[in-house]
């Protein structure tokens, strides 16, 4: 019998469940927890854009139906070079601010 922490489906199967063609985008749910049980966040669908580079996983997210060109999302960097220290590093201040174009050409701090 598979706890409740079980994976079912493989990690690209899930990617490409959420993916949208309309927008090139993977589109996921929010979820929050109260520590007892989880559900939807009342904010619903978010944009998801994930980049990889090397050792470097770029993650923008966005209100449903933002182009990757306005700036008007929220990117970080997660650099594993060091799997025993992972840094993640925010473009701009953590708001949504940032483009996504190009995500893994922005600036982090």
């Amino acid at each position: 019998m598979a706890s409740s922490n079980s994976i079912h489906e493989s990690e690209q199967t899930v990617l490409n469940k959420s993916f949208n063609p309309d927008t090139g985008l993977l589109q996921v749910e929010g979820m929050e927890t109260d520590g007892v049980g989880s559900r939807q966040k009342s904010s619903g669908v978010v944009n998801a854009k994930i980049t990889t580079v090397g050792d470097a996983t770029y993650i923008g997210i966005s209100a449903p139906g933002t182009s990757v060109n306005t700036s008007k999302w929220q990117c970080k960097k997660i650099d594993s070079t060091d799997p025993d220290d992972v840094l993640i590093t925010w473009a701009g201040d953590g708001s949504f601010n940032q483009p996504a174009s190009d995500i893994a050409g922005l600036t982090y701090s």
